[in-house]
């Protein structure tokens, strides 16, 4: 490929990660009801209100009603 080509879609993948990435911190706030949600760890990063989380999410328990 191309200098330009690889640099074009380098760019598109960039841009791509993070509107992602944006997009997924919206989801994460909307969380469901009855996962609980427990925080294993927090770090500040170097940009400004931004932080890394480590998290461990718990499902609730599936209940079959059988004959």
């Amino acid at each position: 490929m191309s200098r330009t080509l690889m640099k074009t879609m380098r760019a598109a993948t960039t841009a791509a990660l993070i509107v992602g990435s944006i997009f997924v911190q919206h989801v994460v706030r909307a969380q469901a009801s009855g996962i609980k949600r427990t925080d294993l760890q927090r770090h500040d990063l170097s940009v400004p209100a931004c932080a890394s989380r480590d998290v461990q999410c718990e499902p609730p328990l599936a209940t079959a009603n059988g004959p």
